[in-house]
């Protein structure tokens, strides 16, 4: 970090709440990821505080904001236009922001009612009983997040099962 400029502090490591904190006194957060960002947690957290916020357009981070600002390419020229584009057009970044804070995509309580909602029905629609036999032959159908080129596959819940079941002794064979 050798850039120096009267508006810009480094901060170093941070704690999160920490970082969640600087995300509300922002007004705009950059996020210009070079390689397929499995999720993109910068940018959604940033957006969801009411952030401007830039992102390239690559893996997962087109899928954790919707008002957003893009690089079309990934070099300096083109982060410095698209800061200077939001510092000067107060109007339009007010308007990402506000809606970036009013739309955020992935609402935890929202989506933990959804999950609980779904376990809870298929429990309740199967008797389930407890196996006490070793090394079961288990299908495991899921959605292990390989739809986009497999960017998700490390961040699936699926997998952290499967690796459970196989973990245990038990063979399984995944089906998304």
């Amino acid at each position: 970090y050798n850039y120096k400029h009267n508006n810009l502090e480094y901060k170093g490591w941070i704690s999160h709440s920490k970082t969640l904190d600087l995300y509300n006194e922002t007004s705009i957060s950059v996020v210009p990821s070079f390689w397929e960002e499995p999720f993109g947690r910068t940018a959604m957290e940033a957006a969801s505080r009411g952030c401007a916020t830039i992102i390239s357009k690559r893996g997962g981070l087109v899928e954790t904001v919707n008002d957003t600002i893009y690089l079309s390419k990934l070099n300096e020229e083109e982060l410095f236009n698209k800061i200077k584009y939001l510092i000067e057009n107060k109007k339009r970044r007010v308007e990402i922001q506000k809606r970036s804070f009013n739309n955020v995509m992935h609402k935890l309580n929202v989506n933990t009612v959804k999950i609980d909602k779904y376990r809870n029905d298929i429990i309740n629609k199967f008797n389930f009983s407890v196996i006490k036999k070793r090394n079961l032959k288990i299908l495991h159908i899921s959605n292990f997040g390989n739809r986009l080129y497999n960017r998700l596959y490390f961040i699936s819940i699926a997998k952290k099962l499967t690796n459970g079941f196989i973990r245990l002794g038990h063979d399984v064979t995944n089906l998304s």
